[in-house]
Formats: structure tokens, C-alpha cells, sequence
């Protein structure tokens, strides 16, 4: 029975020295967090399909591809410098579309390095298909 109640005392005393632990002292340490659309990856892809208008070009020639727009993140969140780096040849509209897309976004979260707001740049793939 003492043994018993030794053991107890040690587990409880495990517990109340947990409590005094930081939470930030058990995660890895980052230097930073990525920039990111407001409520995250979940909430970008809704954006997508209810304010996408595919051209009518996706149905007229059967396509199914997808382009990859770049553009940078502000440390205020604002996209800036909208370019396609990779376009669909057979439709223009499309990589028009993505980028009118992007620019009809709300601002993003920006990177963080180090605690502060950077600027950085991100690259999103937009499919289009019949």
C-alpha cells in the first residue's frame, strides 16, 4: 500500500511540473510562418470555385489543364505583381481569368520571419476543365 501511495505522489508530481511548462517550449522552434489566404488553404479553395467564371473556350476545346499563377504577398497583405508562369497555349482567357481571380482576392495574411511581416512570394495552380 505505500508503494502505491509513492507512486502516486510521484505521478502527481509529474502532472503539477507539466503545468508549469510553456506550451511554446514543447512546439519545434520556426523562424517563420508562411503567407496565407485568410482561414487558409480550406477557405482559398472555396474562394476559387464560387468566384471562378470559366471562359468559353474550356468547353468548346475540351480542356483540361491548369495554369499557375505567381504573385507577391506584401507585409500588409496586398498581391502585387500578378504574372502566369505556366499558361494554358490553347486559351488566353484562361490565364486572363486567373489572373482576374487573384486580384479579386481579399488581402492574405503575410509571411512572418523572425516575429515581423515580410513580403514574399507565392505560386497558386488553377485548374480549368470541361
Amino acid at each position: 500500500m505505500k508503494k502505491n501511495g509513492f507512486l502516486l505522489s510521484i505521478l502527481l508530481l509529474t502532472f503539477s511540473s507539466l503545468g508549469q511548462i510553456n506550451s511554446s517550449d514543447l512546439l519545434p522552434k520556426t523562424e517563420g510562418t508562411s503567407a496565407q489566404f485568410p482561414g487558409g488553404d480550406f477557405e482559398l479553395m472555396i474562394f476559387i470555385n464560387d468566384n471562378i467564371e470559366y471562359p468559353k473556350t474550356v468547353a468548346e476545346k475540351n480542356i483540361n489543364d491548369k495554369c499557375v499563377v505567381r504573385f507577391m504577398v506584401t507585409v500588409e497583405g496586398e498581391l502585387k505583381n500578378i504574372e502566369v508562369i505556366k499558361n494554358i497555349p490553347e486559351c488566353p482567357e484562361c490565364d486572363m481569368e486567373a489572373i482576374r481571380l487573384i486580384q479579386s482576392m481579399p488581402k492574405w495574411e503575410p509571411a512572418i520571419k523572425n516575429n515581423i511581416p515580410i513580403r514574399t512570394h507565392m505560386n497558386i495552380s488553377i485548374t480549368f476543365k470541361n
